[in-house]
């Protein structure tokens, strides 16, 4: 057992997970040597919730990009703690050579799913698109929580330009039924508008059924009551559209939704600031 909370090789007066895998000079040193633009992605969120902050790295990176991640810290980690409790050093060159090596016998053993390692080192919510009008642009998406007890749908607010409003999630307990969640975060999404006084609203979700229903299409759900209440304050605005796109231009909303399944039950809003439970950027660049 430590009996200090300094770090134990370089003395920092308080050793988090953070320091430890991140910020210490022999972490860093490895990282160094890694690529530049991952390591930006990783420290991009500044969560001290080990949980949150590594459920939002499953989300955000494809599975090359993270099995090298998960396998450069538990690397760093291992030599760490050698170091420390064995006094035996090892060089972050050595460090990095392990991972490679252990990737590499990876990839042999998973040769039918090469396919897996083919995708771009980005995370997925740089696919965002643009309104393509002068509109507040609103992805939603609703998510369950890994318990399976309570549900959750989010919002996430930008204008035209991909700069970040504002953001909202509804935390229910005991509603796991996907399409009604989606439709929950329909509404949601323009609750938000009401509280962020826009009159010019697109509302981009995943879910082409909830979609469809929303927008006209004759189908009896368990959610009509939602579908309704949706209608009814779409009268409150100049303009509002619902529109489907698919996950790839969604996964922003999706995060957050999973993200904050594990909020309490209720209403959480983010007005002018990004949720401090799972790194959003102020502004995405719009390709």
């Amino acid at each position: 057992m430590a009996t200090s909370p300094d770090c134990g090789l370089c003395k920092e007066e308080y050793d988090s997970w953070r320091h430890s895998l991140f910020e210490c000079r022999m972490a860093r040193c490895v990282w160094a040597l890694g690529d530049e633009e991952t390591l930006e992605h990783l420290i991009s969120n500044r969560s001290d919730d080990a949980r949150l902050w590594l459920f939002w790295l499953f989300e955000s990176l494809n599975q090359q990009d993270l099995a090298r991640v998960l396998i450069t810290m538990w690397a760093i980690w291992w030599a760490r703690r050698r170091a420390i409790l064995d006094n035996e050093f090892q060089s972050p060159l050595s460090t990095m050579c392990f991972v490679n090596r252990y990737l590499q016998d990876l990839e042999i053993a998973s040769k039918h799913n090469s396919i897996l390692h083919t995708s771009e080192a980005k995370p997925r919510g740089r696919k965002w698109i643009p309104p393509g009008e002068d509109a507040a642009k609103m992805n939603v998406d609703g998510a369950i929580s890994r318990s399976g007890k309570t549900g959750a749908c989010a919002v996430i607010c930008r204008d035209k330009e991909g700069s970040y409003i504002g953001a909202s999630a509804v935390v229910f307990e005991g509603l796991v039924d996907a399409a009604s969640l989606e439709a929950q975060a329909c509404n949601e999404a323009l609750a938000l508008a009401q509280d962020l006084l826009l009159s010019h609203v697109i509302i981009a979700s995943d879910c082409l059924q909830v979609v469809s229903v929303i927008n006209g299409a004759a189908q009896s759900s368990s959610y009509a009551c939602v579908i309704e209440e949706i209608k009814v304050r779409t009268l409150d605005f100049v303009k509002v559209s619902f529109r489907f796109e698919n996950r790839e231009a969604n996964c922003e909303a999706h995060a957050l939704a999973k993200a904050a399944s594990t909020l309490p039950i209720g209403r959480h809003v983010w007005l002018g600031n990004t949720p401090d439970i799972i790194c959003i950027p102020s502004v995405l660049i719009v390709e």
